[in-house]
């Protein structure tokens, strides 16, 4: 997806480099801050997120059952985005020009995307991710037809 047809031309050929902030680390603000990175080249993007990894959330049933695969499917920030500056924190509030962190930290921009989507209440850190994946390896499931006829 080309993102830069639709973005202010300054954005790619300006003279100042404006400030690009993606609030939220899902599959969304990942993909957002990783293309803005790419096609955006005068910016700086930052991306605030409560954890330091991406998971694709297509993948969590696979991660479940299958030992070693969540390895592939949680990725540190810092994997995928080589210019962007991450930022490890929650966004408390959000004024014209700054997003203000919980712990008072503020960071400023020209250009503001919000990409929180749904709450996340698993581990902040992708070995907890990935521990928390590997603990259920000995959890067997059952069928949907089995638990249908058991009924």
């Amino acid at each position: 997806m080309n993102i830069a047809g639709d973005i202010d031309n300054e954005l790619i050929y300006g003279d100042k480099k404006k400030r690009m902030v993606v609030v939220g680390g899902g599959i969304t603000g990942a993909y957002t801050a990783k293309a803005l990175e790419e096609q955006c080249l005068y910016t700086e993007v930052t991306l605030i997120d409560q954890k330091g990894y991406v998971e694709m959330p297509w993948t969590r049933r696979r991660c479940m059952v299958e030992p070693g695969f969540a390895e592939m499917c949680i990725l540190l920030h810092e994997e995928y985005l080589k210019s962007t500056k991450i930022v490890i924190g929650t966004a408390a509030s959000v004024t014209d020009g700054e997003v203000i962190l919980e712990n008072r930290e503020s960071v400023s921009y020209d250009y503001l995307v919000i990409a929180t989507g749904s709450t996340f209440e698993g581990p902040t850190t992708r070995e907890g991710r990935i521990q928390q994946y590997e603990a259920g390896k000995s959890i067997y499931l059952l069928s949907p037809l089995l638990c249908f006829l058991s009924i």
